[in-house]
């Protein structure tokens, strides 16, 4: 089959309106025939384990009514979906979950409206059999509700990339179903996260944890603020940041293709994490094709 011609395109959400240090952008624009994309080699490892996928994200107006995939892991022999997350194509305030290429569920939200500029947080967890089954059980979470939990399931994730914002495969030969919409913030955990972490999340969206932070403030992470005689305060441990494995926030300055992820940023506010050499640099790409673009925004959380 002839290779798709795949362009990096991006350009500002306004060319004249510049940028400053402290005036970031927050999210990226995708407005179909774009996408995120993750290598196989750097997250099958957790993919075939437990695994926790956020992603902050946002509708808008689009007059198509084509599927569009937040996320997919397809199957390579036909590229139906091993797993994924579509945006219900005649429910406003819906998601269909497909797994192992069936639809399983409409999950249906009052949280959700995809046609406005609205950010919800989107969970899915993977939480695997101690059994020796080889089976895991999925969940959905729309903010802090679980709004979908299967039965235990086997799901054969092979060679193909973690997709964000559409439905390709590794070759990128085949490539559809583009999400209309901003995305804020994308998290990735080798851990299944319980609700009641998730429910922080959903309510302190801009947190990865909830240590209120340093007696002085001054001091933004744990280390300095301990070796500076301060205390370091919150109820959330910060060892569950050993679990995040990939963020990408897009509180960039300038617009890029190369995403770079940002969790070892993180693990600074745990004393000595930072030097454990536990990061796996799950970098991604964006993507576009031919005739589109995507964009940058300082509209999100």
């Amino acid at each position: 089959m002839k290779r798709l011609t795949i362009l990096i395109i991006i350009f500002f959400f306004n060319c004249t309106d510049l940028l400053t240090e402290n005036n970031l952008y927050k999210s990226v624009i995708l407005r179909g025939g774009s996408w995120i994309e993750f290598q196989n080699s750097d997250v099958i490892s957790f993919l075939d384990n437990d695994f926790s996928l956020q992603i902050l994200v946002s509708g808008m107006v689009d007059n198509t009514n084509n599927a569009k995939v937040l996320f997919s892991v397809i199957n390579e022999s036909d590229n139906s979906l091993e797993l994924g997350l579509l945006r219900n194509t005649s429910v406003n305030n819906a998601i269909d979950i497909y797994i192992n290429g069936v639809a399983q569920n409409t999950i249906i939200s009052d949280d959700l409206n995809w046609s406005t500029v609205s950010f919800n947080l989107i969970t899915v967890t993977s939480d695997k059999s101690e059994d020796g089954s080889n089976t895991s059980v999925i969940k959905v979470f729309i903010n802090e509700q679980e709004l979908y939990i299967s039965d235990p399931t086997s799901i054969n994730f092979g060679n193909t990339n973690l997709i964000i914002g559409a439905r390709v495969n590794s070759s990128q030969t085949y490539a559809n179903n583009f999400w209309v919409g901003l995305i804020d913030e994308i998290r990735f955990w080798n851990f299944a996260l319980p609700q009641t972490e998730i429910e922080f999340h959903a309510t302190n969206l801009s947190k990865i944890n909830s240590s209120s932070g340093c007696s002085d403030p001054q001091f933004l992470n744990f280390t300095s603020c301990q070796s500076n005689g301060e205390t370091w305060t919150g109820i959330y441990s910060d060892e569950r940041l050993n679990n995040l494995k990939g963020l990408w926030r897009f509180n960039y300055n300038s617009p890029r293709f190369n995403l770079v992820d940002e969790s070892c940023l993180e693990l600074e506010l745990d004393s000595g994490l930072i030097n454990n050499n536990i990061c796996e640099n799950i970098n991604g790409v964006l993507y576009t094709l031919p005739g589109y673009s995507a964009q940058f925004s300082r509209q999100g959380i």
